[in-house]
C-alpha cells in the first residue's frame, strides 16, 4: 500500500496513468568523479540558506514533466524551483478522511 492509498488520494496522484495528475523528473547522473557541491545559490526559495549546503550530489533533475500529458508542460531544468500548486499549474486535492 502506497502512501497515496493511504491518505485517499490514489489513483489520481502517486499514478503514472491516463486520468492521473502525473509531476515526475527525470534525472542527470553526473560521471563518476564529477560531482558538483550543492550552493544556495543553486536553489530558487525564499531563504537566504540551505542545511544541504555543500553536500555532493550525484544527480541534478533534468527534464521535470508537469501533468503530462494533459498539459504536455515539459520543463528543461538547470536549478531546483520549489513551487505551490497554483505558481505551477497543478492541482490541489482535498485528502479524505482516515
Amino acid at each position: 500500500m502506497s502512501t497515496y492509498d493511504l491518505i485517499g488520494l490514489y489513483p489520481r496522484k502517486g499514478s503514472i496513468a491516463v486520468g492521473s495528475d502525473a509531476d515526475f523528473v527525470v534525472w542527470d547522473v553526473f560521471a563518476q568523479g564529477q560531482e558538483k557541491r550543492l550552493t544556495n545559490g543553486m536553489l530558487h526559495h525564499a531563504v537566504d540558506y540551505t542545511p544541504y549546503e555543500g553536500m555532493k550530489l550525484g544527480a541534478w533533475p533534468g527534464i521535470t514533466v508537469s501533468r503530462c500529458p494533459a498539459s504536455g508542460r515539459v520543463h528543461r531544468t538547470t536549478a531546483i524551483r520549489w513551487t505551490n500548486g497554483s505558481e505551477a499549474g497543478g492541482s490541489r486535492y482535498p485528502r479524505q478522511p482516515c
